[in-house]
């Protein structure tokens, strides 16, 4: 503001006064330089002497966010903006997209928050969201995106480009497989409500849980997930490839189809793992401990193999054979069972490189023939079934009892 002095009295003369920043970016005590005019019907009459103030500062602060009011256009366009405000880093925190489609594909921006109830399609640049990226639809064939959490509602496709999610994602497909081109996160929920979950490139994460309709193909040999949960309703397989030690709380094959997980690593199975009407196949290059917490089910055959030690304590029951195996190869190869072990139509199959113990009070039940246990496998080893089935008799192996007929450790019998 200032004031007009030597002004004649009836002439009608006003001072106008503006001040300018360097540039519109965000920051505190930012200089401004001050420009003063005249006005007013008798301005043409006076000439404006005098120095601006020097030494003047102020603030500009972020706008909290901008809406998308476009239909279908990009993002760097000012005109889909409210107000002509295009979203960039300092000067915007968060952005709003009620509806429409948004087409980011050039420049580095980082914002607070980003959410949408319309699609988001990234073709280049690198967009950052500190906060919450959450979207109803998203595509992406190129750029970067990073966030804290990232959410997509109903459709989600990628086919190239890079997701970087330092906490949580959780994504829904209504329609169709959800296919992950490769993604890094803490926590990772995926649910494919017609179709099944694939990937095309490595899942590294701290928990994945999985919600499917027509299979789970989890099958890259570079994934690095630790715990892992997995339900498939209707049909198609479970297969999941893993390097890494891993906590398996719960997987279920719902329909039709079996059960393959493969893993590099120590594998606890604290769960359920069930196989409604096909097979399950465990092997793991590394210790499994199953606990007496969870129950392994299958309608057909039940394959685990551990290459290392391998220690049963969940009941384990399968409409085929039961072959455990516990390495064959170290004298560490020992197979100890803590839970009762029924083929309600099969024979069963247990083998170590070393001892095979079954605990006090657990139980070996095959519908096909006697129990088969083949000890010391790393020595050369022997085979031995049981003389007795059903609720036969019973002997001690390294300390415990067999219902169901005799077993071996060591490459001897007793009974």
């Amino acid at each position: 503001s200032g004031e007009l002095a030597g002004v004649f009295a009836g002439d009608v003369v006003t001072l106008l006064g503006n001040g300018n920043f360097a540039d519109k970016n965000v920051g505190n005590g930012k200089p401004v330089t001050a420009a003063f005019s005249l006005a007013g019907a008798d301005a043409g009459n006076y000439l404006l002497t005098g120095t601006a103030p020097g030494g003047l500062s102020a603030d500009i602060t972020p706008l909290e966010k901008t809406i998308w009011r476009g239909v279908n256009g990009n993002w760097s366009d000012a005109s889909n903006w409210e107000r002509g405000i295009i979203p960039e880093t300092g000067n915007v925190l968060g952005v709003v997209i009620p509806s429409g489609v948004v087409i980011y594909s050039v420049g580095t921006i980082s914002l607070n928050n980003f959410f949408s109830l319309g699609s988001f399609i990234l073709t280049g640049g690198s967009l950052e969201i500190i906060g919450d990226f959450s979207s109803k639809q998203y595509t992406q064939s190129g750029g970067t995106l990073t966030a804290n959490n990232f959410r997509i509602g109903n459709n989600f496709i990628q086919s190239g480009g890079t997701l970087g999610i330092s906490g949580n994602v959780n994504i829904t497909q209504e329609n169709g497989n959800l296919i992950l081109f490769g993604l890094t996160a803490s926590v990772i929920e995926l649910t494919a409500l017609n179709g099944a979950i694939m990937q095309t490139g490595p899942i590294v994460a701290d928990n994945v849980g999985l919600l499917s309709l027509t299979g789970i193909f989890l099958d890259n040999s570079l994934n690095r997930i630790s715990n892992f949960t997995a339900k498939n309703f209707i049909s198609g397989d479970i297969l999941f490839t893993n390097e890494n030690d891993l906590n398996i709380s719960e997987i279920e094959q719902g329909g039709s189809g079996f059960i393959s997980i493969k893993n590099k690593g120590i594998l606890n199975i604290n769960g359920k793992i069930t196989v409604n009407s096909g097979s399950l196949f465990v092997d793991n290059i590394g210790a499994i401990v199953t606990t007496r917490l969870g129950t392994l089910s299958a309608a057909q055959e039940i394959s685990i193999s551990a290459h290392s030690p391998l220690t049963i304590g969940a009941n384990i029951t399968a409409g085929g054979d039961i072959v455990l195996l516990a390495g064959q190869s170290t004298a560490d190869d020992i197979l100890t069972v803590d839970g009762d072990i029924t083929s309600t139509g099969g024979k069963i199959l247990l083998m170590a490189g070393n001892d095979i113990v079954l605990m006090p009070g657990r139980t070996l039940n095959a519908a096909v023939g006697e129990p088969i246990l083949q000890s010391n496998l790393e020595s050369g080893g022997s085979s031995s079934s049981s003389t007795s089935s059903g609720s036969g008799g019973s002997s001690s192996t390294s300390g415990g009892t067999s219902s169901g007929g005799t077993s071996t450790s060591g490459g001897s019998t007793s009974g």
